[in-house]
Order: structure tokens, then C-alpha cells, then sequence
């Protein structure tokens, strides 16, 4: 399964965001190629035996980008893609720093398949 998500933290000081890209597999061997490939980690759900990449660096997002721009998903994932790279766009720009584009990333958030989780 491929899921692009982000958590939106606010706490009492300020409003973090933080983009993730994950895949989940029953076999390790193919997100070893694409850890080595675009960075992130490997982990291991013991409760249902799978394995997960994952990656939470604006560089590995920089590296994804750059590859699912090239090679496009073909499926209702690839909103979902064009929407979690929308925010990183909007991060990369500095908007979530605004009030603005808090509500901006909230906003392509609850569009998204419920994949997501908001922590507040």
C-alpha cells in the first residue's frame, strides 16, 4: 500500500507540519531498493508481520517528487500525490508559517481519502 499523508501539530506556541511518504509490503527486499534509492527508513510491524519504508525528510520528499513526476501513478493515488506535493510546495514556500496557509494545507487535508490523521 502507498500512502502519502502528513500530520498537522499544533501546539501552544506554534503549528508544525510534517509530510510522510509510506509504503507498506509483506516482503523487505523491494523497500530496501527504494530506501536506498530516495533515502528513509525501514521498519518492521511485528502485530502483522509487514514491513513499511517511510520517510519523513524534505530531501527524500525532494527524491519522490522527482521520481512520481517522471513515472505517474495510475490510480486515485496520484491525487493524493498531487496533493501531498501541493503542500510540500507550500512548506517549501514558507506558507505554513501563515495563518493562511495553515488553513490552506487543512483545506487539500480534508480532500484527501481518509488516510490522514490531524493532531491537535
Amino acid at each position: 500500500m502507498l500512502v502519502f499523508k502528513w500530520k498537522l501539530l499544533i501546539g501552544l506556541n506554534r503549528t508544525e507540519v510534517r509530510l510522510n511518504f509510506q509504503i507498506d509490503q509483506k516482503k523487505r527486499e523491494i523497500l530496501d531498493l527504494i530506501k536506498n534509492h530516495l533515502g528513509g527508513n525501514v521498519g518492521h510491524r511485528k502485530s502483522q508481520d509487514t514491513y513499511y519504508y517511510g520517510s519523513t525528510s524534505f530531501g527524500s520528499a525532494r527524491n519522490v517528487i522527482k521520481y512520481f513526476d517522471h513515472f505517474h501513478l495510475l490510480s486515485s493515488k496520484y491525487i493524493n500525490y498531487l496533493k501531498w506535493r501541493k503542500v510540500y510546495i507550500l512548506i517549501q514556500n514558507r506558507d505554513h508559517l501563515t495563518d493562511k496557509g495553515i488553513i490552506k494545507i487543512r483545506n487539500i487535508k480534508n480532500t484527501m481519502n481518509n488516510l490522514n490523521t490531524t493532531i491537535i
